[in-house]
């Protein structure tokens, strides 16, 4: 179209012209929705920010045909990842890095990670450039270990506990995916029921079905709810009764009054009439 021709996209150009092409067209679109942060009229920003967009996913589009063409070529196609820009993926209103794009993606967090769209998914040039089949496990873990440092032992904001959770439910969705069992051993944070990253180590769940009259779990940290238990498990998370037990066997600390025995019979009692449960559980101890 008309976009296309004011930027001679259906020449034969030097792919060097491309990729300043998709450096200032990434430049430009920065400029202008930072330019919008003075608007006073909402419903006119919200029109620009959709015109901005709507423009530049056309211009992308036709960069990415035009590039996907050119880089058959191997001799042009290391020069394409010489020249093009940091972030050059263009995905609903966002630039982003090969780093934080993925094919497949169950739970997509943006602006943090995203799944390429169908569109450019046939597309060899994305493959080409290291966009990945899927994001590896190491990549939540440490996404959450930094907002685990940035909050320390304060609650996660709404908008950060949301990503904390999506990202531990698209680590067990990667794990599923590759077929691979997970390092219990490593250090991992996930929400407890307060909204404060904790270690998977000092963390527990509840299920439902448990009584819990009789179980003593005031120094108990317990899984957020909107973590499923079955992922809990996989990623490591002990069931309450477990930990305490597990408590139990380490010692009593100085100052509880209460027998081991007691507790013991009161965590028993506390069980629901399922042997399997607690069997695994004595295995466990």
């Amino acid at each position: 179209g008309k976009v296309s021709e004011k930027l001679q996209l259906n020449n034969q150009i030097p792919v060097e012209s491309l990729a300043k092409q998709m450096r200032i067209l990434e430049t430009e679109w920065l400029k202008r929705k930072n330019s919008l942060s003075a608007n006073t009229n909402p419903i006119t920003e919200i029109n620009t920010v959709d015109f901005i967009d709507q423009f530049t996913d056309r211009v992308v589009s036709n960069l990415y045909k035009r590039l996907e063409e050119r880089t058959i070529d191997d001799n042009v196609l290391q020069k394409v990842r010489e020249l093009m820009p940091p972030k050059w993926i263009f995905i609903d209103g966002q630039f982003y890095s090969v780093d934080n794009v993925a094919k497949c993606v169950t739970h997509p967090c943006a602006p943090f990670y995203v799944q390429l769209p169908q569109m450019y998914k046939s597309y060899k040039l994305f493959n080409k450039l290291g966009i990945k089949e899927c994001f590896t496990n190491e990549y939540f873990i440490v996404f959450l270990k930094t907002l685990k440092e940035s909050y320390n032992d304060q609650p996660l904001s709404q908008t950060d506990l949301e990503c904390a959770i999506k990202m531990t439910l698209e680590l067990f969705a990667v794990l599923h995916r590759k077929k691979e069992s997970f390092n219990k051993s490593q250090e991992v944070y996930l929400p407890d029921t307060n909204c404060i990253l904790r270690s998977i180590k000092d963390l527990c769940f509840k299920i439902d079905n448990i009584s819990e009259q009789n179980v003593i779990e005031a120094d108990m940290l317990t899984l957020h709810k909107s973590i499923p238990v079955n992922i809990a498990q996989i990623l490591g998370v002990r069931m309450l009764q477990q930990k305490l037990i597990e408590d139990c066997s380490i010692g009593i600390p100085f100052g509880q009054h209460e027998k081991l025995t007691t507790r013991i019979r009161h965590l028993l009692e506390s069980y629901p009439q399922d042997k399997d449960i607690l069997k695994e559980l004595l295995q466990n101890a």
